[in-house]
């Protein structure tokens, strides 16, 4: 449930938490997602704070939920050769408005996730500046023992954004502590979630002017 500065539920938006991305992930956002839409919700805030990612076809999968169709993400590999990741036309979910929150914890697929929908103006991002993990990692195991970790590619956004060492800057930027984000966590309600509150409202007038 999502609820505003005070504490209080607002009824008319559904909150989802995105903790990891596996194959159990997705059919289970999207048993989620059936019960969201099937009961009127107007607007979704999901929050992808402590999520560190997993794996890149469950994460595709999801963003294929909100998309209609277009790219997912692009990889490039160190040779300058692109592998293009697309959405299928028709996504399940593309009605409903969404704002994302993100943290200096949401890496790797939470980012992947959260550039594609913003690319393609599907959600606005609120909270901290993400961890910046966006890159396909080989190891390799040293003669001494030891091992090394080679990068082989990186990822960009639909628009070309770089995450690795870089991460999404959010369109509403709001710093908190670990303590207070911590806090905001716990209670279910904070700046962050009032700020995503705010967005979606400003969504859903538009919408149903």
């Amino acid at each position: 449930e999502v609820k505003d500065s005070e504490g209080v539920v607002v009824p008319d938006l559904a909150y989802l938490e995105i903790s990891q991305f596996t194959n159990e992930t997705v059919e289970d956002l999207r048993t989620e997602l059936t019960r969201i839409r099937d009961e009127g919700y107007k607007g979704l805030v999901l929050d992808l704070r402590r999520n560190p990612g997993g794996g890149l076809d469950a994460t595709v999968s999801v963003a294929d939920m909100f998309l209609d169709g277009g790219t997912v993400l692009t990889q490039v590999d160190r040779d300058g050769g692109q592998t293009v990741y697309s959405a299928n036309p028709g996504g399940e979910f593309i009605d409903i408005p969404v704002v994302i929150l993100v943290s200096n914890g949401s890496a790797s697929g939470s980012e992947v996730l959260a550039g594609a929908l913003r690319d393609h103006s599907r959600a606005q991002l609120v909270g901290q500046q993400t961890f910046g993990k966006g890159s396909v990692n080989h190891i390799r195991e040293l003669s001494n023992g030891g091992a090394l970790y080679v990068t082989i590619a990186r990822w960009l956004t639909p628009n070309g954004t770089l995450i690795e060492g870089v991460g999404l800057t959010p369109d509403v930027p709001i710093e908190q502590t670990p303590d207070e984000l911590s806090q905001e966590l716990q209670l279910g309600y904070g700046p962050q979630m009032s700020a995503a509150i705010g967005l979606l409202e400003d969504q859903i007038a538009v919408a149903a002017e």
